[in-house]
């Protein structure tokens, strides 16, 4: 059995956001990817060129030229994107419910987003599909994610509305990280 890797930050930019302020919260650390509200014309390249994958949320005609899409309504047609978007693509989906987790599983998400860790923890610990808990903020967002068996950690505001900067506020949720993992 492989030992489960250290959870991830996923960042989510809102709609409107400067590309610069993009790449410069990349600055801050560790993050496996980004959601995009809305595609930004070579944003997306620029953040790829980074080693970051980037989702763009609930369009599935603009995520052809990224990694993926992220299906924000919990009864979203994960089929359908998966037909659009082939099988190289990163198809996500939000559930609020223990059914429609299986049923976005079953239909070939690729990862499974919660903003429950009641329900994250019982998909972590019963499904395969990786996990992303929404709504972090806090460093006690994190530990009690990490701790229901998070895989990715959506962060948002917290990070864009940081006294000290988003870049800043990525490296201290990577560090919070670091704390609630069990190396």
């Amino acid at each position: 059995m492989t030992a489960p890797e250290r959870p991830r930050l996923y960042l989510v930019a809102p709609a409107g956001i400067a590309p610069d302020d993009v790449l410069a919260a990349l600055g801050g650390g560790d993050v496996a990817a980004l959601e995009l509200i809305a595609a930004v014309p070579g944003l997306i390249a620029a953040i790829q060129a980074r080693g970051v994958a980037v989702l763009v949320r609930d369009d599935v005609a603009a995520a052809r030229g990224a990694d993926g899409v992220v299906l924000s309504e919990p009864d979203a047609d994960v089929a359908d994107a998966r037909r659009a978007l082939g099988p190289g693509a990163i198809v996500g989906a939000c559930a609020a419910t223990r059914h429609g987790a299986m049923v976005a599983g079953e239909a070939g998400a690729d990862v499974l987003a919660f903003d429950n860790l009641d329900l994250l923890a019982w998909w972590a610990g019963t499904m395969v599909v990786p996990c992303l808990a929404r709504g972090i903020a806090t460093p006690a967002d994190v530990a009690a994610a990490v701790a229901a068996g998070a895989d990715f950690l959506a962060v948002d505001e917290a990070v864009w509305h940081a006294t000290a900067g988003p870049a800043d506020a990525i490296a201290a949720l990577n560090e919070a990280v670091d704390r609630a993992w069990p190396s």
